[in-house]
């Protein structure tokens, strides 16, 4: 215990490694704060009502559900920034900035007693470890703190383990307990926490599993007890339609495909060129596909655990490795993705210590190999910096990073179908209907991009297909309102009016004060040239609580005074109608186009209609100018 207190550095050594270490990261990740909020952001931040008031519940199977410490992270972010990207992505770099601190901390304890200059090699593998490529996803891509979050705590439970064994202070091993309890609140996957510690321990300081048994047997037992809440969390079910068995393929199916993921995350850590943000969904794989990656995966554990067993402190790293890569990358099939940059984040802390206890080996003198491996690892700073700093201006354009996305895995559904997701909210109809195209003929089950595909032909007039892709979407995506009401719109085109009110219907099963739905229905049974489809007491009660509440709208007045005059209110029927015909005559000779004329001509006919004591019997469906008007008012919602 003397000998390690007596190599521990000095305060202005410390203060100058840390000082280095948080420059260094900064100028990496620095464009990581211009980057905008992608894909699984939208959910778990922009359209988060729970984090606007501090409620620590999330909407069911995002991000953040079951994950209370990241729902308060994004809580005072919101608080602070509200929806503004920029502070949500300097916590995320910060708080990586304190990871690299705290893996500075844990490698040095690693080369302390073997290595010359183990300070200077410390803060250097801390910092490449920080500006690696792989780790732009968990700080340029705001939800993926949850890594980073649960990471800090699993670094901050095994620096201080390090703590209460080099000090002999039972509070600091009180401390690592907490922090390792407290780290499930960020992600399941802190649960690493306890067979790290135990790997560390051997590792690094005792000198036998009897040594670990008896010196420190309640710490580790302590530890391992946060598997019953870890445990609990999972039968919570916050991630059962995306992690799990029965959800598509097996667990041997997704060990299969695993092999390939490791395979790309050893080919990244080697040379960093090809990422993306999305590397699919999780498919079937065979034995005869993944055979040879699989059975080199074997023998490089087989080798790890052996060189753990007879040099703990250098095979320690090597476990280390599938260690953190195990809760994602063995059998428990995650069917929403079969890979992701951010599970390599703490791996790859084992794969730069095994770099430099490989280099270092081969020279006899000590001070010259760790000389030789420090120039080498600056080298790699500078270089890998630059590629972080480049791959993270990536991400201040959604679309230009599912471009990337889709150049690297041009079959990925997914990255298809957010592109055109992107595009068609930004207006884009044209090009968004290529990539959705794209996704549609991949996965013709994949609900997402039919959904927005037959949003976007439905605007275009297109109805009969768009029929087809939105009665799928509104069976099968979970936006089952939002797919049931463009569903809706389209069959009223296509003549499809008891399925329309059908569809309407349902939008209001899910959401009763859809003003659109209710407005859209009320027409329908107010209108319908079908008498047995046709109901004027329920179209009134429907149309009047949404009318009252924007009765400055042209075609909610349209809407309630049809429904007047089918209920026999005709004075009612003619006083509104008679005020919207004089507006759309203004309107028409302001504006001089053909569409307003129509509009207004047909208005007037609806008038004349209600002079006469008659309601007005026909479908919506059948009048295209009346509707294509709708249209222009009504984007697509996406």
């Amino acid at each position: 215990m003397s000998s390690l207190q007596s190599d521990r550095p000095s305060f202005i050594h410390v203060a100058l490694a840390a000082v280095a270490i948080v420059v260094v990261v900064l100028a990496a990740h620095r464009a990581s704060l211009d980057a905008v909020f992608v894909f699984d952001d939208e959910d778990a931040i922009v359209f988060n009502p729970h984090i606007q008031t501090f409620d620590l519940a999330a909407p069911p199977q995002s991000p953040v559900s079951g994950r209370p410490l990241v729902a308060l992270s994004l809580a005072v972010n919101h608080a602070i920034d509200g929806v503004d990207p920029w502070g949500y992505h300097a916590f995320n770099l910060l708080l990586h900035a304190l990871n690299a601190l705290l893996v500075g901390f844990l490698v040095l304890r690693a080369f302390r007693p073997r290595l010359a200059r183990p300070g200077l090699l410390a803060t250097l593998v801390a910092c490449l470890w920080a500006v690696h490529p792989l780790q732009s996803e968990v700080v340029a891509y705001a939800i993926q703190r949850t890594e980073s979050l649960a990471a800090f705590f699993v670094l901050t439970s095994l620096a201080a383990m390090i703590m209460g064994i080099e000090r002999g202070k039972v509070a600091w091993l009180g401390v690592s307990v907490f922090a390792g309890w407290v780290g499930l609140g960020a992600k399941e996957s802190a649960a690493i926490v306890p067979v790290l510690a135990l790997l560390v321990d051997r590792g690094l300081y005792a000198a036998s599993w009897a040594e670990v048994w008896q010196r420190r047997r309640w710490f580790h037992g302590a530890l391992f007890a946060m598997w019953v809440l870890a445990a609990y969390s999972i039968a919570q079910g916050h991630r059962s339609e995306s992690v799990g068995f029965g959800l598509g393929i097996s667990a041997w199916e997704y060990l299969l495909c695993q092999a390939a993921s490791l395979t790309d995350y050893a080919r990244l850590v080697l040379w960093p060129v090809g990422q993306t943000i999305d590397y699919g969904v999780a498919k079937a794989a065979s034995l005869s596909d993944a055979w040879f990656a699989g059975l080199a995966i074997v023998l490089a554990v087989v080798v790890s655990f052996a060189v753990f067993r007879r040099w703990p402190r250098v095979g320690l790293w090597a476990v280390w490795v599938f260690v953190c890569l195990g809760p994602t990358s063995t059998f428990v099939p995650i069917v929403t993705e079969v890979a992701a940059e951010r599970r390599v984040y703490l791996a790859l802390v084992g794969v730069i210590v095994l770099f430099v206890f490989g280099v270092t080996s081969f020279f006899a003198a000590p001070a010259r190999g760790s000389a030789v491996v420090a120039g080498v690892l600056a080298s790699l700073c500078v270089v890998c910096g630059w590629l972080t700093y480049e791959r993270e201006f990536l991400y201040r354009d959604s679309a230009t990073l599912w471009r990337d996305a889709i150049a690297h895995r041009p079959g990925n559904e997914r990255a298809h179908g957010n592109l055109g997701a992107v595009l068609a909210a930004r207006g884009d109809y044209a090009k968004a209907r290529v990539a959705l195209e794209a996704a549609v003929r991949l996965d013709p089950s994949y609900s997402d991009p039919k959904l927005y595909l037959g949003i976007i032909l439905a605007s275009q007039g297109e109805f009969v297909r768009a029929a087809d892709e939105l009665r799928w979407a509104a069976e099968h995506h979970p936006r089952r309102a939002l797919a049931s009401f463009w569903a809706g719109i389209a069959f009223e085109r296509v003549h499809g009016l008891r399925r329309a009110i059908d569809y309407y219907q349902v939008v209001l099963s899910i959401d009763p004060d859809h003003a659109s739905a209710r407005n859209n229905l009320a027409w329908l049974l107010a209108t319908c040239p079908d008498s047995s489809l046709r109901n004027a007491s329920r179209a009134l009660s429907l149309i009047e609580p949404v009318y009252q509440a924007q009765p400055q709208v042209g075609e909610l007045r349209d809407t309630y005074a049809a429904c007047l005059a089918a209920t026999g209110q005709y004075a009612l029927a003619v006083e509104l109608a008679s005020k919207l015909a004089a507006d759309a005559a203004r309107l028409a000779a302001h504006t001089q186009q053909e569409v307003d004329r129509q509009l207004a001509a047909m208005l007037e006919a609806r008038l004349a209609r209600y002079q006469q004591a008659r309601p007005w019997i026909d479908a919506r469906s059948l009048e295209v100018t009346r509707f294509q008007g709708r249209l222009r008012n009504l984007e697509p919602s996406l």
